[in-house]
């Protein structure tokens, strides 16, 4: 199973049936579903993905850890594939572990509120991210900045943009949001 770490998911899930053929049971079991559908995704096979994660995750014996990421990914999945809804109820689940998957788990609920077009749950699940210590800072700033924009707030815009870039100098949309308020409103630089 250490072997996903190296990239050589087609090689986790071999060994993951291996051990699945063999009789795993409990928590063992609920592991190895878990790293088998991590395995699963990263080779595109989403309805694997989806029911090697639910499957480790229905067994309610993941230590709540790994039960907090398995929900994340799944979300992750379930948000890329727009199945919006469910994505929703498990990056609200990972809230409710309060974990430090939370932040995350904030930030994406928030993208797809911001999405939805629901600007005041999405607003508050940035700050929220924010508040949980989100270890990427600029994505709910960058967020906080589109919400901003959607207002026509162009100072308030600016200001997360600019906190964006604060938190990570690299983050081109942030950088290019802000040269565009800036530009765009005759803000000086």
């Amino acid at each position: 199973i250490n072997k996903m770490d190296k990239g050589d998911a087609q090689h986790t899930i071999v060994l993951a049936n291996g051990a699945l053929a063999e009789g795993a049971a409990g928590s063992d079991r609920a592991q190895l579903l878990f790293y088998r559908g991590l395995a699963q995704e990263l080779l595109g096979a989403h309805d694997a993905a989806l029911a090697d994660l639910g499957s480790a995750i229905a067994n309610r014996v993941l230590p709540r850890d790994d039960r907090a990421q398995a929900l994340l990914q799944r979300g992750f999945l379930l948000d890329g594939l727009n199945r919006l809804d469910d994505a929703v109820r498990d990056y609200s689940a990972v809230i409710a572990l309060k974990t430090p998957e939370a932040a995350t788990a904030y930030n994406n609920r928030a993208n797809i509120w911001r999405r939805q077009g629901k600007l005041d749950a999405a607003q508050r699940d940035y700050l929220a991210a924010l508040a949980a210590g989100s270890d990427h800072p600029q994505y709910p700033f960058y967020g906080l900045g589109q919400i901003a924009e959607v207002r026509h707030d162009k100072y308030g815009a600016r200001a997360c943009y600019a906190k964006a870039v604060a938190a990570e100098p690299s983050s081109r949309l942030a950088s290019e949001r802000l040269a565009d308020k800036a530009a765009g409103y005759g803000i000086p630089g």
